[in-house]
């Protein structure tokens, strides 16, 4: 064997081992992208997971939001029923000094009844209670509300219950 072909031998021999040493070193380093891909891989997951378990406490919180609401809506519509029966009955009976403190806490009823039921449309209307889901179940109580001959005077303009009249142009025109 000749000193070049020695040479060239030699050479090839380390051209191998470069490129065997190169295979080993994109081998290591795939195996080190794999293993950040999983990891990325697990951290994407946790994060669905956490936006998941805030997403069912958010609906926790409308959920409760809501029947605080409809407590309060319901509480105050039956403290402006027993007051409509109490005027009804001193009316009927005629006894005026009585009379005139019924009304007091009558219309004190119906204000309470009213603003509650506008805290209601107001949180529908800033998108913090679902509205499609909602207006289910309060269309025709808004509708009763507005068209109601004794509240006719607190829809005009100027009204203190924008909501309200907002949420029933939207849902009844």
């Amino acid at each position: 064997m000749k000193t070049y072909e020695l040479f060239s031998l030699i050479i090839s021999s380390i051209g191998v081992m470069a490129a065997i040493v190169a295979a080993v070193v994109y081998y290591i380093q795939l195996k080190k992208m794999n293993e950040s891909v999983n990891a990325a891989n697990k951290s994407v997951n946790a994060a669905n997971a956490s936006v998941e378990a805030a997403l069912k406490a958010n609906k926790i919180s409308t959920l409760n939001t809501v029947l605080t609401l409809e407590e309060r809506i319901t509480e105050n519509h039956i403290r402006m029923s027993e007051a409509i029966t109490k005027v009804d009955e001193l009316t009927a009976a005629g006894n005026q000094a009585d009379l005139d403190k019924a009304k007091l806490t009558l219309n004190l009823a119906i204000e309470n009844y009213l603003n509650s039921m506008d805290r209601l449309c107001a949180s529908i209307i800033n998108g913090l209670i679902p509205e499609e889901e909602y207006s289910r179940d309060y269309k025709s109580a808004i509708y009763v509300i507005v068209k109601n001959k004794h509240f006719t005077n607190k829809f005009n303009t100027g009204s203190p219950y924008p909501n309200i009249i907002e949420i029933y142009d939207r849902w009844h025109n």
